[in-house]
């Protein structure tokens, strides 16, 4: 489990030290020596933290606790309760601290956030931090995005539909490499018409999907991050294989660079669900909830999986163990069942997180897509239960909560895609504008710094893409 213990944990002392400051304002004016005595000692805790992470530090309200960076922090004492109910009272999904961050930001910071609390008046919080100039600030709520659409309902009626303005104006899904995305969602609807006319599976076409990826990893490892978060079109399991596969090869690549290694990951990633296949269509592709039976016949998968793979006869080991594994865990809803002293492959440990996070947000018959941020807060939620801590802290850090190619709300209601994330701006990355606040597309897309200062937007939130639109309006 995770430490939740203030001296053992810096991050923890930070979230007891804003607390503290956030009492001390909302008790004393600013200039008292209480107040004063808050902020000399929050500095003191950023430093050390910003010692820990050079880029920054983002605090994540998840569910039951709290995320700084990549570690999750259980609310179990009263000063966290406390500090997660005045995020929640705000409407705070994220609070983003840069390094470097002066006395007065700070003194500033903590006015806003108290004067807002008081007021009661939350919508408007990101655009205060952006007035005030906190250039090493950043702020997400949900109020905010709930706001802007809110404003924008009354000319919903006259002005475009937002899912298709955003796929018609879809930029970075433009590049070359979507060509490799299609011919990938091919080999793998081909494979798949193998298994379902009985036909022995081979892994040519897989592998030719592979080879193809790793000279553009070599390039430039963010450049198939925007096909994941393109519109869905046709059937989910094909896409769920390649996004999946996409998604793992970008982690892998920031843990080797031996070609060896992430050919034979990204096999076993297209590999992984192939179970899937042997799944009845009319159970693969019902829309509500499944029966008692028919998710038994589901779960069966990872056996198929394995017995499809053995049957083939030239599949790498690792893709029959992520066959197998892949939605394993030691907790209920893990299957199949393993014994506590089973230890899955790095492969396999890196294809289980990828499938989750792909899972999530993607579109499924029974459900709606969710956004990457709601993503990221439930692998931070789960790491070390049912995913490898260590991986799902890299993995957060290398794409952020607004992966590239990802699909944004800023708070002037303008929809906006993510044009390459930086670690140093966790909650700020790099967008162009699709969309303005009234529903028109912007051709061209106009690319803009969030809460880069003057009239800059702020990220609102993350949204989510939907089968054959860009996404959730």
């Amino acid at each position: 489990m995770l430490k939740t213990a203030a001296s053992r944990t810096p991050e923890i002392s930070l979230l007891h030290a804003l607390n503290a400051a956030i009492d001390a304002f909302a008790t004393f004016a600013p200039e008292h020596v209480r107040c004063a005595d808050c902020v000399r000692r929050l500095l003191e805790r950023l430093e050390a933290v910003h010692a820990m992470h050079p880029a920054g530090i983002a605090i994540a309200r998840i569910e039951r606790g709290f995320a700084v960076n990549e570690l999750r922090i259980v609310s179990r004492d009263c000063g966290l309760v406390q500090l997660e109910e005045r995020f929640q009272a705000m409407g705070i999904n994220l609070l983003g601290l840069a390094p470097g961050i002066a006395r007065e930001e700070l003194r500033v910071l903590l006015q806003v956030l108290v004067r807002r609390l008081r007021d009661g008046v939350l919508a408007d919080l990101a655009h205060d931090l952006a007035k005030a100039g906190l250039a090493h600030v950043s702020v997400c709520t949900e109020t905010a995005g709930a706001a802007a659409a809110g404003a924008a309902a009354a000319t919903a009626a006259a002005r475009p539909p937002v899912k298709a303005a955003a796929r018609d104006a879809w930029p970075l899904a433009r590049h070359s490499e979507t060509t490799l995305y299609w011919r990938a969602i091919e080999r793998t609807r081909s494979l798949c018409t193998m298994i379902r006319l009985g036909q022995i599976p081979n892994a040519y076409g897989i592998r030719d999907a592979v080879e193809s990826f790793l000279p553009v990893l070599r390039g430039d490892r963010n450049a198939l991050l925007p096909a994941v978060f393109m519109p869905q079109e046709g059937d989910w399991e094909f896409s769920h294989a390649v996004r999946s596969a996409i998604l793992a090869l970008r982690i892998g690549a920031e843990l080797t660079d031996d070609e060896t290694s992430l050919r034979l990951l990204g096999e076993s990633a297209f590999l992984h669900d192939i179970g899937l296949f042997a799944v009845p269509v009319q159970i693969l592709h019902k829309e509500g909830p499944l029966t008692d039976d028919e998710r038994a016949v589901i779960e069966r998968h990872t056996i198929e999986g394995v017995r499809l793979l053995l049957t083939g006869g030239d599949f790498p080991p690792a893709a029959i163990e992520a066959a197998l594994l892949h939605h394993s865990a030691q907790t209920p809803d893990g299957y199949p069942r393993l014994s506590e002293t089973a230890t899955p492959s790095t492969v396999a440990k890196i294809i289980r997180i990828a499938d989750a996070y792909e899972s999530i947000i993607g579109v499924r018959p029974y459900r709606r897509a969710r956004s990457p941020l709601q993503a990221a807060a439930e692998l931070i939620r789960d790491a070390g239960v049912s995913f490898d801590r260590a991986i799902v802290g890299r993995f957060i850090r290398t794409i952020g909560f607004f992966p590239a190619g990802s699909l944004v709300r800023l708070s002037d209601g303008s929809i906006a895609q993510v044009r390459a994330h930086d670690p140093s701006r966790m909650l700020a990355p790099a967008v162009s504008v699709l969309m303005d606040g009234e529903g028109r597309p912007v051709d061209p897309p106009r690319d803009i710094d969030p809460g880069a200062g003057g009239d800059a937007p702020l990220i609102a939130e993350g949204l989510a893409c939907e089968r054959e639109t860009a996404c959730a309006a």
